[in-house]
């Protein structure tokens, strides 16, 4: 479900709606705010949407060949770190691991 904001995500709406949609009705939703939309704003939410739908956003070469090697012969454990830095102009923000 899409549901788009009269104001930014912080609007008193998105929390209680979000935890009605999401907790107690189990859909699955993702929220926009009309005053931030650009190109940048918009692939952000088309993958946020694709994510949520079970789609995959990036994935490695290797991962398209038949198999990566020694992954399914030893004992192995695979970890992936994202970063996620503030918006252009807030430099105030810090960045966090995801």
């Amino acid at each position: 479900m899409l549901c788009l904001l009269p104001e930014r995500k912080n609007s008193y709406l998105y929390g209680p709606w979000k935890k009605r949609i999401l907790a107690e009705l189990g859909v699955v939703t993702q929220c926009i705010a009309p005053t931030r939309v650009n190109d940048q704003y918009l692939t952000n939410v088309l993958q946020k949407i694709n994510a949520k739908l079970g789609g995959m956003n990036s994935f490695l070469t290797i991962e398209q060949t038949p198999s990566i090697p020694l992954i399914p012969k030893v004992p192995s454990v695979i970890l992936g770190m994202d970063v996620s830095h503030g918006s252009p102009g807030h430099a105030d923000v810090p960045s966090h691991k995801l």
